[in-house]
């Protein structure tokens, strides 16, 4: 998963953009559909069908965008006493078209592309940053290259995690980091600066 914090501008403009038509297309179909409480459905014109459809294509990738902000999409689900159950956790994007099921409000989904939306439009002026930034581009080049074996592994269908969380891993991946920074300070030619500046605040 690409956090948000780790996309540029482009990828910044295109999750905006995205989360911006799934959320007009939420609007369209639930201006299109009736609840029926006997059924305990929705019934839905043709124009619900429609986007309908829709919806459903955009929702994987929406989730994807959403969760990368860090925002849950999951809701905690009480059913009233009188009915009877037990508590859980209710994933309120995969279950979008049965939203009243719960008795959660359509509103519920509106609130959480928003304020995915929100960190996205917080974030751009950041993303343009990083954009522009060519230890940001090192910093993604490096991070390709050590997930590569990991990638490796996961195609021949062994599990990489519990390796990848290990700390040696992890230490091995700051030093991997630090070395080719470096690497890439001494190309641009930042190390006899960084050099001349800290023997220039000696003699002083």
């Amino acid at each position: 998963m690409t956090y948000y914090n780790k996309r540029t501008i482009f990828g910044n403009r295109y999750c905006q953009h995205h989360l911006n038509e799934f959320r007009n297309d939420i609007i369209e179909y639930f201006n299109n559909v009736q609840y029926d409480r006997y059924e305990r459905g929705n019934i839905e014109n043709e124009s619900a069908i429609q986007v309908r459809s829709i919806i459903n294509q955009k929702v994987p990738l929406a989730h994807k965008l959403i969760s990368a902000t860090g925002i849950d999409t999951k809701i905690l689900y009480s059913p009233p006493p009188m009915i009877g159950g037990y508590r859980q956790n209710i994933d309120v994007l995969a279950n979008i078209f049965n939203l009243r099921t719960y008795s959660i409000s359509p509103v519920t989904v509106l609130d959480l592309v928003d304020r995915a939306i929100g960190v996205y439009v917080h974030d751009e002026t950041s993303s343009l940053i990083r954009t522009l930034n060519p230890l940001f581009w090192l910093g993604e080049l490096l991070d390709f290259i050590i997930s590569l074996p990991f990638r490796l592994l996961r195609r021949a269908g062994i599990p990489t995690q519990k390796i990848e969380e290990s700390y040696f891993v992890k230490i091995a991946k700051v030093m991997l980091y630090i070395v080719s920074l470096l690497a890439g300070l001494e190309q641009l030619g930042w190390i006899k600066v960084i050099s001349s500046f800290l023997t220039s605040l000696e003699l002083f």
